[in-house]
């Protein structure tokens, strides 16, 4: 796991358990410090919505995509600049109907690298 926030890095680590062990460090998603086709999966649950700037969104799939084994899978998640709105009416529809219709789901791509 590759983490920008230091808190979150020891979060991660002081949470694993025996059955789930993993590699927790500092990183910049833009930077990663690995090989090339060193990972067998990839997944990207931060950078495609905290990055204002596209080149930088860019700079983070071909990194991943660059640690990606043949293979592998990137799995990249993203929201919508319209999330709050759609949020703000679902919300709204669940007060007038005590039921959900949109809901505030995320963006999902699944990319296989050959």
């Amino acid at each position: 796991m590759f983490e920008l926030a230091p808190a979150a890095v020891e979060y991660a680590i002081n949470n694993q358990t025996e059955t789930a062990k993993f590699i927790a460090e500092e990183a910049d998603a833009r930077n990663i410090n690995r090989a090339n086709e060193s990972a067998d999966v990839v997944l990207i649950m931060g950078p495609l919505y905290h990055l204002i700037d596209r080149e930088d969104r860019m700079k983070v799939l071909r990194e991943a995509y660059r640690v990606l084994k043949k293979g592998g899978i990137l799995v990249a998640v993203a929201i919508t600049k319209y999330c709050n709105a759609i949020w703000s009416i679902d919300t709204i529809h669940q007060i007038k109907n005590d039921t959900s219709v949109m809901g505030m789901s995320p963006h999902f791509m699944v990319i296989g690298k050959k």
